[in-house]
């Protein structure tokens, strides 16, 4: 680390494979915090017995980063980008589907329709 100059690599420079582990990696994070967001959105929206699902999303979310601390331990970088890929997307859709559900709606709103 003492050699560090802090200068990058031209990003044409690094191989394709590892520019895509980067993109893919943001895309899973995006698609959890998203998919947590709505369960913590829902909590707070119908409150009551919906409650639970505060403690379930922090659940999800150190299941997921305890699963990406055991497997890249284990397995390759790939395969464990793999699994936290399909993690988040079912946190994602779980959290979509809930909303969906719960609201009668095709998704919750992210901007307002109203004047």
């Amino acid at each position: 680390m003492a050699d560090f100059d802090g200068s990058l690599p031209d990003f044409g420079t690094v191989p394709a494979v590892i520019r895509w582990g980067r993109c893919e990696e943001r895309v899973s994070a995006l698609i959890l915090q998203l998919g947590l967001s709505i369960l913590v959105w829902t909590a707070v929206r119908k409150g009551g017995k919906w409650l639970w699902l505060f403690p379930a999303a922090i659940l999800l979310h150190f299941l997921v980063d305890a699963c990406a601390v055991v497997i890249s331990k284990n397995a390759s970088m790939a395969f464990t980008e793999v699994v936290i890929f399909a993690m988040a997307l079912a946190v994602g859709a779980m959290g979509f589907l809930l909303a969906r559900k719960l609201d009668g709606e095709t998704a919750p709103a992210i901007v307002s329709s109203r004047p």
